[in-house]
């Protein structure tokens, strides 16, 4: 399996932290407190409580807790309606040199993936493919 995110057993795997920060930015989005969930992923690594998070703190936490882990922070900063300004610029190495030249993200197109075309034969003309792709 080595570098591979998926087992031969095909059994979904989702880290409690993440489902903690889930809540978290339910909470925050509709304008409720979520310091106890942010807190609760904070003390876990050893870090001081925050009072008053924002949606800016979730982001940050989202980031720090979850990085390399595959595609969850392109899917966080699509959600939140981050990634065309993230992608527009370069992504550094630690020692400065450019691992990803800046891309360009259409929100128009790339808020969605591209369906497999075997997937929309197989539906015999029910599935249609996503605008864009």
């Amino acid at each position: 399996m080595g570098d591979k995110p998926s087992t031969a057993l095909n059994v979904p795997l989702l880290r409690y932290a993440d489902v903690i920060l889930m809540l978290a930015e339910a909470k925050l989005m509709k304008g409720l407190n979520a310091d106890t969930e942010i807190n609760m992923i904070r003390r876990r690594a050893g870090l001081g409580n925050l009072a008053g998070a924002t949606l800016t703190d979730l982001k940050r936490e989202r980031r720090c807790e979850l990085a390399g882990e595959w595609t969850d922070r392109h899917f966080d900063l699509v959600r939140w309606g981050d990634a065309q300004a993230t992608y527009a610029k370069p992504l550094h190495h630690y020692n400065g040199t450019v691992i990803y030249p800046a891309r360009n993200f259409n929100p128009a197109i790339h808020h969605v993936w591209p369906i497999p075309p075997d997937e929309i034969a197989v539906s015999k003309g029910v599935l249609t493919q996503n605008q864009g792709w």
